[in-house]
């Protein structure tokens, strides 16, 4: 099993199905999780990651790995797609 059909695995999605790249849109996140009533730290503790590294994703000074992304968006109850964007240079 490559690393990607792990972390698609870890996220509880079914293999392959997963696009190799996914973007964070960190200003979603942000919007979302304050929406919710989550402060960063106790976000970050409950998603399993430092409030650093949380705070980086948020300002897109950092990529989140795809498992991270979806464990932001269980969390959140939210599907994948309302926090992630289109990789820039993929236009559909």
């Amino acid at each position: 099993m490559t690393t990607t059909q792990k972390d698609t695995a870890v996220a509880g999605e079914s293999i392959g199905k997963m696009p190799t790249r996914l973007r964070q849109n960190g200003a979603a996140i942000r919007s979302l999780r304050e929406k919710d009533g989550w402060h960063q730290p106790d976000f970050a503790r409950k998603i399993g990651m430092s409030q650093s590294a949380l705070s980086n994703i948020e300002r897109e000074k950092r990529s989140a790995r795809p498992a991270t992304i979806h464990r932001i968006a269980r969390a959140l109850r939210v599907p994948v797609a309302a926090i992630t964007r289109e990789p820039e240079g993929t236009a559909a």
